[in-house]
C-alpha cells in the first residue's frame, strides 16, 4: 500500500523525535554523558541562592594558615605535638560538644615507643583525651590499592578483630552492588582502642577531578563501616534499628537517603559552614588556663550540643578539594556538608529519568508535527526556545528551592538534535516542491504566498473568505509638503526609516501588511491567521506606533540640520475599524495580491482621514471599541456621518492602556466625558466649563500643538454656536462631516 504525502510526513514527524529520544535515554547512562550532566549540576550549585547554609549543629575547626603562623613560635611547624589535639578534645568536651570528629589520620605514634613499648607523652595525652571524653571519632581509610610486587603482601589483609567488633555496623542488609576494597589504613592501637567511634575519611573525585559523591558505608571483607559524617550522626544524633543498602536508596531506620545510579551518595554541598580557626581556640584555651574568662576570642558556648569536625585548610597541609560549587575547599567541608545533610534530611533527589524522557518524547513529537506537518518554522523555533528555557529554568528552580536534580544535558542535546534532524528532513522533502513553485510562480506572486501555496498544497486562485477582522489605516499628516522640502533620495531615506520601525511594530503584533501607498500603511488583523483579539492588537499597535514616532522625532531633532523642521514635527493619523471583512487573493489570474475589502475597510479609511478634523491622531469606530472597551482608556469623540455614509457611527480616541501610569490622560478622559454628557443634554454652560478644563489638559498633553485644533476646542465652538442658535427639536447629537 502506498502512503499519501501527508501520511509519510506524519510518520517522519513522529519517528525522528521518538528515535532520538530513545537514543538520548540510553546515552544519558554513559559515563561521558553523565560527566557532562554533572557539569550542569555544578552550575546549579554555583548559582544556587537557597539551601547553601549547613546545619547549625555542625561546626568546623580549621587548622588554617593563621593557626600555623600563630602556633609556630610555640610548637614549630606542622605536624604539632599530639597533646595539642588532646587539649582540643578536652576543651570541646568541657564546652558540651556532642561529638569531636578528626579528619586527621594518626596511623603511627608521633614519637617512637620506648624500650618497654610505651607511647610518648604527647601521643598518650591524645589517647587519654579520647578515652575520657567519650565523644571522639577518629579517622581511618578503606580503599582500593593497586596490587604490584611492592605492596601485594599489604593488601587483602584482615582488619584487627577488636577493630571490627567495636566499629563495624551490625545487621546491614545489602542488595546494592558493593565497591571492592582491598586495603586499609587505621590509627595505631591505643588510638582506636580508646575512641568512641571510627569513620572512613577517604573520598575519591570524579573523572574531571571534582568531588561530588561518596559511599556512606564502606565494605571490607564482609563488614561495613561508616564514613566519618555518618559515624558522627549515628553516635550523636540517632542510632537506627535497621540499615538497608539498596541500589537506589540507603535506609537508616526511617531516614531515606537517595543514591545515584552507581550507588554513591551525591553530597548536597554547602557554601556556608560555621567554622573557627584552631589558632583562636588555642588562644582561648590559654586564657582559660590563666583564669581569664572575659574577652575570649572564641566563646566555649558556641560548641555546646554541636558536632565538631577538626580538619586542615592550610595550603601546606594539602587537603583542598575542588567541589561542585566551583570552589576548592578543605576536605573537611565535604564531611561537614554530608553530616549536615544527614542531620537536616537535606538530600538531593533525582527526578526520574524515565519521566523526563517521556515528557521529552511528547515535546519532540509535537515539535516534529508542527515543523513538518504544520510547516510552522517560526512557531517551531519558538517552541524549541521555550522548551530549552523551560527545561533549564525548571532545572535551576527545582534544584535551588527543592534540591531536585532534573536532567539537563541529555534532554537539551536531544531537543537540539531533533530540531537539526527535522530541518534536514524538511529541507530534503520540501526542496524540490518549493523549487518548482518558485520557478513557476516566482515572477508573479510574493514569496509569502508561495510559502502558503506549498503549505496548503494548492495553487493560488482568486477569491477570499469573510470573517470578523480589524482594518488598519495610517497616513503621515501633510506628507505632500515633505516632498517640497526634501530631495528624492532624502525622502526615500526618511520613509524607509519610518516604515521599517512602523512595520516591525505591526508584524510584532501579528498584523498583516496589505500594502504601502506612498507614506501610508494599510494593514489588517485577524487574517490569514485568525486572531480572537484582533481589535486589541490593532489598538495596541496604534499606541506603540505613536510612541515610536515620538522617539523618531527626538532622534531626528538630535541630528541637527540633517532634517528640516517639518520632519522634527512629523505626525501620523491612524484609523481603525472592526467588522466583516473579506480577505483573500484578489486581482487577475496572472497576478494577484492577498488583500482586504468591505464596508468596514472603507470606514476605517474614512476615520483615518477625518481624524484631522478633530485634531486627534488615532480614531476608531464603535465596532472596534466594543471589543476593547475594558482594555484601554478611551474618550468618546463624536457620533458622525462620515462622507459617503448615511448611518451615523460613534468614534473614540484610545489614550492609553487601562493599567498604564498616565494620570494626565485618565483625567483628560474623565473631564472630557463629563463635558460630552452635558453637551448631549444641551447644558451648554456646564459643557463649556468642562471643555475649558479639558482644553488645558490637551495643551499639557501636546504642548507644541496649542495652535492646532483639538476635540475640546471643537466642542467649545459648538457649544457657543448652540448657545446662539439652539439645535432643532429632536436633535440626536449626530454631526455630519462635510469633507474627508
Amino acid at each position: 500500500m502506498t502512503l499519501s504525502k501527508k501520511a509519510k510526513t506524519t510518520l517522519l514527524a513522529v519517528a525522528i523525535p521518538l528515535a532520538l529520544t530513545v537514543a538520548a535515554y540510553f546515552a544519558h547512562r554513559l559515563p561521558a554523558v553523565h560527566g557532562l550532566e554533572a557539569k550542569t549540576l555544578d552550575a546549579r550549585f554555583k548559582y544556587a541562592r537557597h539551601g547553601m547554609k549547613a546545619s547549625p549543629q555542625v561546626v568546623v575547626l580549621l587548622i588554617d594558615e593563621a593557626s600555623l603562623q600563630s602556633m609556630h613560635p610555640l610548637v614549630g611547624r606542622w605536624p604539632w605535638p599530639r597533646a595539642l589535639q588532646g587539649e582540643l578534645v578536652d576543651f570541646l568536651a568541657t564546652a558540651g560538644a556532642k561529638g569531636v570528629l578528626f579528619d586527621i589520620l594518626f596511623t603511627e605514634p608521633q614519637v617512637p615507643r620506648n624500650a618497654a613499648g610505651e607511647l610518648g607523652e604527647s601521643d598518650q595525652a591524645l589517647v587519654v583525651a579520647g578515652a575520657s571524653s567519650g565523644i571522639t571519632h577518629h579517622a581511618f581509610q578503606i580503599l582500593v590499592d593497586v596490587e604490584d610486587e611492592v605492596n601485594k603482601h599489604l593488601i587483602n589483609n584482615p582488619l584487627p578483630k577488636d577493630f571490627v567488633e567495636n566499629f563495624a555496623i551490625k545487621g546491614v542488609s545489602v542488595t546494592a552492588p558493593l565497591p571492592a576494597n582491598n586495603n586499609f589504613y587505621i590509627p595505631f592501637d591505643e588510638i582506636y582502642q580508646n575512641t568512641a567511634a571510627m569513620g572512613v575519611v577517604e573520598f575519591s573525585p570524579d573523572d574531571d577531578g571534582v568531588y561530588r559523591s561518596t559511599h556512606f558505608l564502606r565494605p571490607y571483607q564482609g563488614s561495613f563501616f561508616p564514613v566519618l559524617p555518618l559515624s558522627g550522626w549515628l553516635k550523636a544524633v540517632k542510632t537506627p534499628e535497621k540499615i538497608e543498602w539498596l541500589p537506589k536508596e540507603l535506609r537508616l531506620g526511617d531516614l531515606r537517603i537517595p543514591l545515584l545510579m552507581n550507588g554513591r551518595y551525591l553530597i548536597n554541598m554547602k557554601r556556608e559552614i560555621t567554622n573557627y580557626s584552631v589558632g583562636g581556640v588555642f588562644a582561648t584555651i590559654q586564657k582559660l588556663n590563666q583564669g581569664v574568662t572575659e574577652g575570649l576570642i572564641v566563646d566555649p558556648a558556641d560548641f555546646k550540643d554541636k558536632i565538631v569536625i577538626i580538619g586542615a585548610s592550610a595550603v601546606g597541609v594539602d587537603d583542598l578539594k575542588l567541589t561542585p560549587t566551583g570552589l576548592s575547599v578543605p576536605g573537611v567541608y565535604l564531611h561537614a556538608s554530608a553530616l549536615s545533610n544527614l542531620i537536616d534530611g537535606d538530600f538531593i533527589t533525582q527526578f526520574p529519568a524515565h519521566w523526563s524522557f517521556a515528557i521529552l518524547a511528547c515535546f519532540n513529537v509535537a515539535l516534529g508535527l508542527l515543523l513538518l506537518l504544520g510547516h510552522q518554522v517560526a512557531w517551531s523555533m519558538a517552541l524549541f526556545g521555550v522548551g530549552l528555557v523551560m527545561n533549564m529554568g525548571l532545572a535551576y528552580w527545582l534544584f535551588d528551592l527543592h534540591r531536585v536534580w532534573l536532567l539537563v544535558f541529555a534532554p537539551t542535546a536531544a531537543m537540539a538534535l531533533n530540531v537539526l534532524a527535522l530541518f534536514v528532513a524538511k529541507t530534503l522533502t520540501e526542496g524540490k516542491e518549493k523549487a518548482f513553485l518558485k520557478a513557476a510562480f516566482g515572477n508573479y506572486i510574493s514569496p509569502e504566498l508561495i510559502e502558503r501555496m506549498y503549505e496548503s498544497g494548492e495553487a493560488p486562485k482568486l477569491g477570499g473568505d469573510v470573517g470578523e477582522r480589524t482594518a488598519y489605516f495610517t497616513d503621515i499628516q501633510g506628507f505632500s509638503t515633505f516632498s517640497e522640502k526634501l530631495s528624492a533620495p532624502r525622502l526615500v531615506e526618511l520613509l524607509n526609516e519610518y516604515l521599517t520601525v512602523m512595520t516591525d511594530i505591526l508584524i510584532d503584533e501579528q498584523g498583516t501588511l496589505d500594502k504601502y501607498e506612498g507614506d501610508a500603511i494599510i494593514a489588517f488583523f485577524g487574517a490569514p491567521m485568525p486572531l480572537p483579539d484582533h481589535a486589541e492588537r490593532a489598538v495596541r499597535t496604534a499606541l506603540k506606533m505613536q510612541a515610536a514616532l515620538g522617539d523618531l522625532r527626538k532622534k531626528w531633532t538630535s541630528e541637527g540640520d540633517k532634517w528640516p523642521q517639518i520632519v522634527h514635527d512629523m505626525r501620523m493619523r491612524i484609523g481603525i475599524n472592526s467588522g466583516e471583512i473579506v480577505t483573500g487573493n484578489m486581482g487577475s489570474k496572472m497576478r494577484m495580491n492577498y488583500t482586504m475589502m468591505g464596508d468596514a475597510v472603507n470606514l476605517a479609511a474614512r476615520l483615518e482621514e477625518s481624524a484631522k478634523q478633530y485634531g486627534v491622531f488615532i480614531q476608531i469606530a464603535q465596532f472596534a471599541h466594543a471589543h476593547v472597551r475594558d482594555k484601554f482608556v478611551f474618550r468618546e469623540l463624536d457620533t458622525v456621518r462620515v462622507v459617503g455614509k448615511t448611518e451615523p457611527v460613534t468614534t473614540y480616541e484610545p489614550l492609553c492602556a487601562v493599567d498604564a501610569d498616565e494620570p494626565l490622560l485618565k483625567e483628560l478622559a474623565e473631564v472630557f466625558a463629563q463635558g460630552l454628557a452635558a453637551y448631549k443634554a444641551q447644558r451648554w454652560e456646564e459643557a463649556s466649563a468642562c471643555f475649558t478644563r479639558s482644553a488645558e489638559l490637551e495643551l499639557r498633553r501636546f504642548p507644541g500643538l496649542g495652535h492646532k485644533p483639538n476635540p475640546s476646542k471643537i466642542y467649545l465652538e459648538r457649544c457657543e454656536e448652540f448657545r446662539q442658535t439652539p439645535p432643532i427639536p429632536g436633535w440626536d447629537g449626530v454631526y455630519n462631516l462635510t469633507h474627508k
